[in-house]
């Protein structure tokens, strides 16, 4: 699929099915986070995979906003440096490109 038809056609849910993952596709999706741009190419940012499903079930009785991802098969959370002021933006083009990642290789 190319990306502009990734893009366009991606979906944003808050339900998953808790299937298997393969390594594979996690690594890629990282990959694809890393790989983002940053401001002054800086790269103020830290990725943890969670993949054991009792913490994802703590990290989403946890989160104050992202309690739906309990039934996913793993999670990742994107640590910013609050400094430089960019760090947001910074945070969602990674985010962005894991998922547009994730809708390419499922």
């Amino acid at each position: 699929m190319d990306t502009y038809k990734t893009i366009l056609t991606k979906l944003d849910v808050r339900q998953f099915d808790s299937k298997k993952v393969p390594a594979e596709v996690k690594l890629k999706v990282l990959e694809a986070a890393r790989a983002s741009g940053t401001g002054n190419n800086r790269q103020e940012w830290r990725f943890i995979l969670v993949q054991e499903k009792e913490m994802v079930k703590k990290l989403a009785e946890d989160s104050t906003s992202g309690g739906w991802v309990v039934s996913a098969n793993f999670a990742v959370i994107v640590v910013a440096a609050p400094t430089p002021s960019f760090h947001l933006i910074d945070a969602g083009r990674a985010v962005q490109n894991m998922e547009l990642a994730a809708g390419t290789l499922v």
